[in-house]
């Protein structure tokens, strides 16, 4: 039987990234600001996007804002990104490729706070990319 590696000698993968998206009662602002205080982004650089100038009630009711993310949040070496928006919050990894594992560390790291910070929250969809 063949093993599968666990991780590509040479992969062409620039950026892998997980991202969820949510339908929750609470005001999208509120949403962020619980996101982005978690213990484990304490270290990372937080920075406004340009769409958070797009007034709240414009960004929900535009299918196209709705998910996009108002939040950035950069890990010091730059390698790890965490995107927030009011109802979606993604993970980026950039170049190298870590590997699944590390992969799923880091969305474990980052996930779980979030299921347990927020309340009245339902996931909608889960993407991998």
């Amino acid at each position: 039987m063949t093993c599968i590696p666990k991780k590509l000698k040479k992969d062409a993968i620039v950026e892998a990234i997980c991202e969820i998206r949510f339908e929750s009662s609470e005001m999208p602002e509120i949403v962020a600001g619980t996101i982005s205080t978690l213990q484990s982004l304490k270290s990372f650089t937080k920075k406004r996007l340009p769409i958070a100038d797009i007034p709240t009630p414009i960004r929900l009711s535009d299918p196209n804002l709705k998910y996009q993310a108002f939040i950035e949040i950069v890990a010091p070496d730059n390698q790890e990104i965490i995107k927030i928006g009011g109802n979606s919050v993604s993970i980026h990894l950039s170049a190298p490729y870590p590997g699944w594992d590390i992969f799923l560390q880091k969305m474990e790291q980052h996930f779980s706070p979030l299921f347990s910070a927020l309340t009245d929250f339902t996931v909608t969809r889960v993407g991998l990319s």
